[in-house]
């Protein structure tokens, strides 16, 4: 079984350069780890929330190996290509079921990954063989030109409090 883990969020600081860090696209959506257990698959948030139910277009992550654990960013565009958080929170706070499948429609989702946490029940969090800029690439995605970036840092790990 897998940990539920807390996904990582940005935290702000002030400009600079270090090899130690990763700098990523700062795509202006909302923090989600996906994980693939037994042929179903589980969306969660911020506080371990549940999101799978309101993004049915993203059942396509239970194709990823059974006991497969990532963390990424759900993330909408707007008709010009920039992300668009107000549409995509308007879409989140959804509760009703005919809603939620109509919502693909006006406002789809895409589900960027930037971590590769456990592959097919190995973690990969502290496993020396696989450090985070190599897990990295595993779970990259395109980036397109967005310019803004949140860093990271490379040796990152979840900490024991943020596991369930």
């Amino acid at each position: 079984m897998l940990p539920r883990l807390l996904p990582m969020l940005a935290v702000p600081a002030e400009p600079f350069d270090a090899p130690e860090y990763s700098f990523e696209v700062k795509w202006d959506g909302i923090r989600a780890l996906a994980a693939v257990e037994r042929g179903a698959w589980q969306l969660w948030g911020r506080e371990r929330a549940d999101y799978t139910a309101r993004y049915p277009e993203l059942d396509v992550l239970r194709r990823l190996p059974a006991e497969t654990l990532v963390d990424g960013e759900l993330v909408t565009f707007d008709a010009h290509g920039p992300p668009d958080l107000p549409r995509l929170l308007r879409r989140h706070g959804m509760t009703d079921p005919w809603r939620i499948r109509q919502a693909p429609h006006w406002c789809p989702v895409r589900y960027v990954v930037f971590d590769l946490l456990y592959h097919a029940g190995r973690s990969l969090l502290h496993d020396l063989a696989a450090p985070a800029a190599g897990r990295r690439r595993l779970g990259s995605s395109q980036r397109g030109g967005i310019r803004h970036v949140q860093r990271e840092r490379l040796c990152r790990s979840h900490s024991p409090s943020q596991v369930r």
